[in-house]
């Protein structure tokens, strides 16, 4: 009867959503019905499609689809209906900046596409590995799977509200360590930088003797070191190969230290650091 009740309560919840009987009555459990609360979340206010924005803006669809895909953006054909009115907006805006028709500006369009993309890849991660396995671990009912589902879908869409901001400091210093690296290059495309790697010396025997949501632990924690470090230094992180940090500074004695730092920073139990 309980059971019986909370899938009641969890019906009328998604129909007070705009949820329609057929949709519910097609759903083969509840599993797909909780799914619903995260689609909700993500379909809203979408009715238009790229043919639609086109018009809207008097552009070429298939520049308009090239755009989006440019940006990591999946575009079926030209009439399926993904879109917002804030997506005319964003076409609008990234058609002025005119990046589109340049090397360049596609590869910036790469580099924030993947950004994007790694952005919202962790994000699930996160509520999978977090809140959806607590919640299972709790023996929650649907309905306040569902509940949950909606919020943190929500909280994870407004993370972009807040990456202006965030933007704009990182700029700032990707401006001031250019005025740097280029102050005495004969050519555009050069810049000087000290590189270094640091790797996990016997990580591949030590991640053997783990599970799954331990190595995770671990790796998460060295790279969270990694960042913590680079930054106190006044270097940064160019990126993760498996057990190995990618890091640069502006000057060999930056590059040294922030060396040193990591190798300190990340000596943990069963494995050694090595710069």
């Amino acid at each position: 009867m309980a059971a019986e009740r909370i899938r009641t309560e969890l019906h009328q919840w998604l129909q007070r959503r705009g949820v329609t009987d057929a949709d519910i009555d097609a759903a083969g459990d509840d599993t797909e019905l909780i799914r619903m609360a995260t689609d909700l979340v993500i379909c809203r206010d979408v009715r238009l499609s790229v043919s639609d924005i086109a018009a809207q803006l008097g552009r070429d669809p298939k520049r308009v689809a090239r755009l989006f895909r440019a940006l990591g953006v999946v575009v079926p054909d030209l009439d399926a209906v993904l879109f917002t009115d804030e997506d005319v907006m964003l076409v609008e805006g990234w058609e002025e900046v005119d990046l589109l028709d340049s090397a360049d500006g596609r590869a910036l369009m790469r580099v924030i596409a993947t950004m994007l993309d790694r952005v919202a890849e962790a994000g699930v991660a996160l509520y999978v590995q977090g809140t959806e396995e607590r919640l299972v671990r709790e023996q929650a009912d649907a309905l306040v799977t569902a509940q949950k589902a909606e919020r943190m879908t929500e909280l994870a869409g407004g993370l972009g509200d807040s990456l202006g901001p965030l933007f704009r400091h990182h700029l700032g210093q990707a401006i001031g360590r250019q005025r740097v690296s280029q102050a005495s290059v004969t050519s555009r495309d050069v810049a000087w930088h000290a590189v270094g790697f640091v790797d996990l010396v016997g990580s591949t025997a030590y991640a053997e003797k783990i599970d799954v949501s331990e190595l995770r632990v671990m790796v998460s924690e060295f790279e969270s070191r990694a960042f913590e470090v680079a930054a106190v230094c006044g270097g940064r992180v160019i990126k993760f190969i498996g057990d190995e940090i990618m890091v640069a500074a502006l000057d060999p004695r930056a590059g040294c230290r922030l060396m040193l730092a990591l190798v300190e920073a990340c000596s943990t139990s069963g494995m050694q650091p090595r710069g």
